[in-house]
Parts: structure tokens; C-alpha cells; sequence
């Protein structure tokens, strides 16, 4: 018998005092148009980081999302006395050997990958060991190698799937796309919709000036003048966790209990992470007036 989805809601209302917390392209706070209105923006992405970094933070588990695989495995292999051009050579092995005809990359930039990969942290490590391992292999296949031809894999490709593609608690939550390697992406537990302002909130200017502490003769009036623009708003957010596939995710040896701590560990910094932006000068500190769960089998 099939068993449903367990879905839990998260409604919240949370004032936001004068701020910039999530900005445009002009810097600018982000607005968006609903019922022929104007209203405070904040994506989704700018609430969802601070919430995957506090996960992480009190799971002490911390996964990282980088282009930047090869060129730290290079520099860790030249920290620990490899020549250079062994180090560039092991760092290109792992764009080349992971798959069939390679990750995609850039040979200009240290075989940086052309993906943004999701990953825990210490695989650079594990990464590391791996070439470690296979040293002699890479001595060999470097000395082989001729310049401007194809490099020819040497290190495992399943051994280098694996690192690429475990998990953190996040990304079991969050989800990761991984297209290159099928194996690697794992399908979101947690959704989370951009967050509006319930009323009217037109950015409005803040125009600031800094004082010159030590000025020289003559001087006068500021150092610096800007114009800066906030929002203030009473945000509507929402987000909604799959529990079923958040406990497909963590594997068949995870317990409900498992399963149970994770959730209300997205739940308490569902609720009370901020995005960042501009908080020095707007402290934008606040907590929700109001949080409303639902619990529901299916979507209606």
C-alpha cells in the first residue's frame, strides 16, 4: 500500500523594521507587484542560506557550495610538498575521471567546474586522500601525458562519484542539483516561497551623511554623502517540508526520531533566521507575530 506524504506547513506574519534585506541589481530593495500594489520582496534563496547555515552550524556538519573542487584539491596537495605541476595535474583528474567524458570545467582556472557543486565540506579532503592513494598512477600518467592531448582518466570513477555525490542533514533537506552525475541529485524535503509584504511598502530614501573626525584646514560639512533606500513590512512567508521525502532522503537506516529532530531543527530557524543584508545599520532583528502550522496528507 502506497503510503501518503506527510506535508507540514509553516504560515508566518513577522514585522520588519526599516531595512534592506534582500537587494536588487541597483542595490535597492527588492519589490514586487501583487494586487496592483507594491510590495516588499525577499527570494527565497536569501532566507533559505542563513536557515542552511544555522542548520549546519548546530549539527556541526557543514556542506559547501563551490565551483572551486580541483583548484583547493591542487593547493592542499602543494601544501603537503607535491610539485606543481603533479598537484594541477591530480586536480584535472578530477574533472576527468569522474564521468564519461569528464565534469565540464575550465583548464584556464584550475579545472574549475562549470557547475556549482554541493557538497560537504571535508570531501576536499577526502579528495585529497584519494590522489594521495593513487600517487603513483598520477606520477606515471603525468609523465605519459602529452601536452594539448585529451588527459586520459586515472583516477577511480566510482570512488570519486561517491565523494561527489554523499550528503550532509542539509542537503537532505534543501535538495542539490547534480545533473552530471544523476546519482549525485537529490530532490528537495523543503520548499520555501518568496516572501511578500501584506500591504503597500514603496522603498523609501534614507539620505546619510559621514562626518570627517580629522579634518584638515579648510575642510568642511561631510566626508560622504549617499542615499540609501529601506522597506519596513509586515512579511507573509511560507514554507512546507515533505517528511516522506525527507525521510527517503536520509536512507533507510534513518529512525522517525532522526527524522523528527531534523524537522524541528528547519522549524526553529525557519522561524527565527534573517537574511543579512545591510543589518549592521538596520538591525533587522525582529521575530514573527504569528506562526500557524498545518499538517496534511496531500495538497488539498
Amino acid at each position: 500500500m502506497h503510503t501518503p506524504a506527510r506535508f507540514l506547513d509553516l504560515h508566518i506574519l513577522q514585522p520588519v523594521t526599516a531595512a534592506n534585506l534582500n537587494r536588487d541589481s541597483d542595490g535597492d530593495p527588492k519589490t514586487i507587484l501583487f494586487g496592483n500594489t507594491t510590495r516588499a520582496f525577499v527570494s527565497p534563496q536569501a532566507w533559505k542560506r542563513p536557515i542552511r547555515l544555522n542548520v549546519e552550524q548546530d549539527l556541526d556538519e557543514h556542506a559547501a557550495r563551490t565551483r572551486m573542487v580541483p583548484p583547493l584539491v591542487a593547493r592542499k596537495l602543494q601544501e603537503a610538498q607535491w610539485p606543481e605541476d603533479l598537484a594541477a595535474f591530480a586536480a584535472a583528474q578530477i574533472v576527468h575521471s569522474a564521468k564519461d567524458k569528464g565534469l565540464q570545467h575550465n583548464d584556464q582556472e584550475g579545472y574549475r567546474t562549470q557547475a556549482m557543486l554541493y557538497l560537504p565540506k571535508d570531501v576536499i579532503d577526502d579528495l585529497v586522500a584519494l590522489c594521495e592513494k593513487h600517487r603513483t598512477d598520477l606520477e606515471e600518467a603525468l609523465a605519459a601525458h602529452r601536452p594539448k592531448k585529451q588527459i586520459t582518466p586515472v583516477l577511480p570513477a566510482k570512488d570519486l562519484a561517491a565523494h561527489l555525490t554523499r550528503r550532509t542533514a542539509s542537503i537532505n533537506l534543501f535538495g542539490r542539483m547534480l545533473a552530471e552525475i544523476p546519482a549525485g541529485h537529490v530532490e528537495a524535503a523543503v520548499q520555501m516561497a518568496p516572501a511578500f509584504s501584506v500591504h503597500q511598502s514603496d522603498p523609501q530614501p534614507d539620505f546619510f551623511t559621514a562626518v570627517e573626525d580629522l579634518p584638515q584646514d579648510g575642510d568642511s560639512g561631510s566626508a560622504h554623502l549617499q542615499t540609501a533606500f529601506l522597506t519596513t513590512s509586515l512579511f507573509y512567508r511560507f514554507a512546507t517540508v515533505n517528511i516522506t521525502d525527507l525521510h527517503r532522503n536520509l536512507g533507510p537506516g534513518a529512525t522517525a526520531g532522526t527524522v523528527k529532530d531534523l524537522v524541528e531543527l528547519f522549524v526553529q530557524h525557519f522561524i527565527l533566521s534573517m537574511p543579512s543584508g545591510k543589518k549592521t545599520a538596520t538591525a533587522p532583528h525582529t521575530v514573527p507575530d504569528l506562526v500557524h502550522y498545518a499538517v496534511r496528507d496531500r495538497r488539498s
